[in-house]
């Protein structure tokens, strides 16, 4: 996997990760990548965790949220400057 990944960024390709699993934070996504000998950033990753805090972030959203989910989720909240109970 790492070697095509390597091949499609070489032939200038824009790579990005995208999952809909919210137990990870887009940091433990790339701790898992890295022992995978994956390279990538964090923007190139894209969860649900992560785009439920860029969503209330975008919206000012200025209460506690109330998560419903694993570390992960609640990493990405904290990241976003959402506060969560």
């Amino acid at each position: 996997a790492a070697e095509a990944v390597e091949l499609l960024r070489y032939m200038g390709k824009q790579i990005y990760f995208v999952t809909n699993n919210s137990t990870k934070s887009r940091a433990q996504y790339m701790q898992k990548f890295k022992e995978l000998d994956l390279k990538a950033s964090s923007g190139e990753i894209f969860g649900s965790a992560y785009a439920a805090a860029q969503y209330l972030r975008g919206k000012w959203f200025r209460k506690k949220a109330y998560c419903i989910g694993e570390a992960g989720m609640m990493e990405e909240m904290k990241a976003a400057g959402i506060k969560t109970l």
